[in-house]
């Protein structure tokens, strides 16, 4: 037994144990989805446990607090953060595969519907003439006559004479 699994055996308890194996590369993948949540929840309570139980321990350490029942020497304060490193990185590995879990869900949602898309395309009814015809079909654009404005070229030539004649006035 290697030293780092044997202080892990000995920072945590059996339930504690259990859940960190649970989050491990084999293992963690052939949870059921469920289960991994229920995994998540449980160790996330339990870093949380250790977190206050430091935080109470450090105020306890500069006199902020009395303590009472609990042990204030340096080695229960290392090992409060020891078991809650553990924790948190049993916490990260489980919140990774919960992430890759839903990304590939995502990733097989896309792919189907993209899938189911394509053979309504394939399916539907054309239900008329295509292309539709409107005044781009076939021949190209056809042009529409303004009838509110006058002939072209009309007014080009006799509306430019009053404004040079105006323009020389003196006023």
């Amino acid at each position: 037994m290697t030293l780092a699994k044997r202080e892990d055996e000995r920072l945590l308890s059996k339930e504690e144990q259990e859940l960190v194996a649970q989050t491990r590369h084999p293992t963690v993948t052939q949870l059921t989805s469920d289960r991994l949540s229920q995994v998540v929840a449980q160790i996330r309570e339990r870093r949380n446990i250790a977190r206050e139980i430091g935080r109470y321990r450090r105020r306890g350490f500069s006199g902020q607090t009395m303590t009472t029942d609990m042990d204030v020497g340096h080695r229960s304060h290392d090992g409060q953060r020891a078991k809650r490193t553990l924790l948190s990185a049993a916490l990260k590995r489980a919140n990774k595969e919960t992430e890759r879990r839903r990304i590939r869900n995502a990733r097989l949602d896309l792919i189907s519907n993209a899938k189911r898309a394509l053979s309504m395309k394939k399916h539907a009814d054309t239900g008329g003439q295509w292309p539709p015809e409107t005044r781009t079909a076939n021949e190209g654009m056809h042009s529409i006559p303004n009838m509110k404005g006058a002939p072209s070229g009309a007014l080009k030539q006799e509306g430019q004479r009053p404004v040079l004649e105006r323009s020389r006035k003196v006023r």
